[in-house]
């Protein structure tokens, strides 16, 4: 998440991107095999993808500083 979050400031990116939070989500969903149902899987990925954010956006104002 860190080197994302180079990655993306190096590019002027941003941290939050809802449609591309929504189509890794997605992309989960159509390969969830188990054992976790959708709205689990869904559940984890979102806190995976806030704890990222988080990092990236920790890593930005270190940047700023």
């Amino acid at each position: 998440a860190i080197e994302i979050g180079r990655i993306k400031q190096a590019l002027k990116m941003r941290v939050y991107d809802p449609e591309r939070e929504r189509e890794v989500i997605r992309r989960a969903k159509e390969e969830n095999r188990g054992p976790l149902d959708d709205e689990g899987l869904q559940r984890l990925f979102e806190r995976i993808i806030d704890e990222c954010r988080h990092l990236e956006r920790s890593e930005s104002q270190k940047k700023g500083k």
